[in-house]
């Protein structure tokens, strides 16, 4: 996984939108979902409450984003 799909699994893990991960990125929101396509993928799923219940079941834990936790 790549530092900056980590970084939005972090926001995403915080309840963040897409919409919301962008503006604080400062990318697009296409951006996002460009980045979000390849870890669903990698997890085998297809929604991001899939996907945190996959992380959270795999022991994957995250702290605040920016918090450096």
């Amino acid at each position: 996984m790549t530092p900056r799909e980590f970084e939005i699994l972090r926001w995403i893990a915080c309840g963040h939108t897409n919409k919301s991960i962008a503006k604080q990125l400062n990318i697009q929101e296409q951006t996002v979902r460009n980045h979000l396509r390849p870890i669903f993928q990698k997890y085998g799923v297809s929604r991001r409450t899939e996907l945190l219940v996959k992380l959270f079941e795999q022991g994957i834990v995250f702290g605040l984003p920016g918090a450096g936790l």
